[in-house]
């Protein structure tokens, strides 16, 4: 129970929030970090005091499994339960009332959840995707900058929500800056003279393997050029590291999130010019900004709308269990904290004592 304020108007009161759990929570997690994005909220969920049905998904099936496993040892079903199944299951589930749904997933698909949601009036909270734009200022340092954006980049294959989607370097510099995305790709993900990678995992099924083909193959057929990488494997899912220059800006891949290992590098005269174009798009989930210069990132950070931004770096900002999380919709606000979350567990009832003072 938490204290709050009274106004002066009610004197001889006292005011407090009583935190409840909400009762039965669905979550359904994804498959490109299946077992974090599934325990992390669930672990808070229980912290609130709900119990929980968790639907992992059917893409990571070992991961399903483990889960499984480790939620019957520990629980009983009536607390938590895990129902593995594709998304026919998933939708079966959201036919039944649940008190609150925690989704992690495409925008497509959260639409529906959506839907579903609203005809038995359960709160949600959504995690989504989007394509998250990176501006380079020419007065930074291009290698450090290749250097960050080629490890945030390319973790995971690139299938990270809030990954670097795409760049926008200054003209004259984007030479230099491919190449040290070149040196840093070769460096973090090959070994000796090796062809292959040797530390990189494969994109998760053929599905989205012949997605980000075809989108690159449209791609260079518009005209973008193959700088580095270009390589597909269908039989093992895998496609190197890849960038993309010459990309433009209504090209095909350049209209929804890539979420896999290929990077297309844009060019820019002046910075208002991108703030346009970022603003003419939907809503980034993350905007980075490389710059030292105050004036600069402070005229991007005060025009372009973004759910969060990071000046100088990529990605670590999740790591920080003290910052919010999410997107700039009502309900697209997960966050990866205990403390931010168990907001989106409770609910918070209002207790008001008067004093009866004469």
């Amino acid at each position: 129970m938490q204290k709050v304020g009274t106004p002066v108007s009610l004197f001889g009161a006292k005011s407090f929030c009583r935190f409840e759990s909400k009762g039965v929570v669905l979550i359904i997690s994804p498959w490109n970090y299946p077992f974090q994005l599934s325990i992390g909220p669930l672990v808070t969920a229980i912290a609130a005091g709900n119990a929980v049905i968790l639907k992992p998904s059917e893409l990571s099936l070992n991961t399903s499994g483990y889960i499984k496993k480790l939620v019957a040892d520990i629980f009983d079903e009536s607390e938590v339960a895990v129902i593995e199944g594709d998304a026919e299951v998933a939708q079966k589930l959201l036919e039944k009332s649940f008190n609150h749904i925690f989704f992690t997933g495409s925008t497509k698909v959260a639409k529906s959840v959506l839907q579903k949601a609203s005809e038995v009036l359960s709160s949600v909270t959504l995690e989504l995707g989007g394509k998250s734009p990176v501006i380079i200022d020419e007065k930074f340092d291009i290698k450090e900058a290749a250097k960050k954006i080629t490890w945030g980049k390319y973790i995971n294959a690139g299938q990270t929500c809030i990954a670097p989607d795409y760049v926008f370097v200054k003209k004259e510099l984007a030479g230099d800056f491919v190449n040290n995305l070149k040196h840093y790709i070769k460096k973090y993900y090959y070994s000796g003279s090796s062809e292959r990678c040797t530390n990189y995992c494969s994109i998760i099924n053929k599905r989205h393997f012949n997605r980000l083909k075809s989108v690159f193959d449209m791609t260079v057929k518009e005209g973008a050029k193959v700088c580095e990488g270009g390589w597909f494997i269908e039989e093992e899912c895998y496609i190197s590291p890849t960038v993309l220059t010459d990309v433009g800006k209504d090209s095909h891949i350049m209209e929804e999130e890539i979420f896999g290992p290929i990077l297309p590098v844009l060019t820019y005269e002046g910075i208002d010019d991108v703030i346009e174009y970022i603003n003419s798009k939907p809503t980034p989930l993350v905007l980075y900004v490389f710059s030292r210069d105050k004036r600069f990132y402070t005229h991007i950070i005060n025009n372009v709308i973004s759910g969060d931004c990071l000046i100088n770096d990529v990605i670590a900002h999740y790591a920080n269990h003290k910052l919010p999380f999410g997107g700039t919709t009502p309900v697209e606000s997960a966050n990866p904290t205990v403390i931010t979350d168990l907001k989106s567990f409770h609910i918070c009832v209002q207790l008001w004592y008067s004093l009866n003072i004469q």
